[in-house]
């Protein structure tokens, strides 16, 4: 779908959609995250949002050896946070409509 936010047409992704989960069910939760790559503006549409964080890059390993293919080429690594794992999306990979 698409939005306009402060004039400027932005693009929005289901992300349910993008990685073949069915599709978003709207609801009084769900966002949409802005995102900028470069000089491309877009938004993701997610479920629900629980918490946003910093993370520094020592707190941020390299995605596992057991994801292959196009999962790997959407994990750019796994963030640490309070004895969480937080999986980390490579924007460029999840925005490559030709993946499947």
């Amino acid at each position: 779908g698409l939005i306009s936010l402060r004039g400027v047409v932005v693009p929005v992704f289901d992300l349910r959609r993008r990685f073949d989960l069915g599709e978003c069910q709207l609801g009084p939760a769900s966002r949409i995250v802005v995102c900028r790559e470069g000089e491309v503006t877009v938004g993701l549409l997610v479920d629900s949002i629980n918490q946003f964080i910093r993370l520094t890059g020592d707190r941020i390993e390299p995605p596992p050896a057991v994801l292959s293919g196009v999962d790997r080429s959407l994990v750019v690594g796994v963030g640490r946070y309070q004895g969480r794992m937080i999986i980390l999306l490579n924007l460029s990979g999840v925005l490559d409509v030709g993946m499947p």
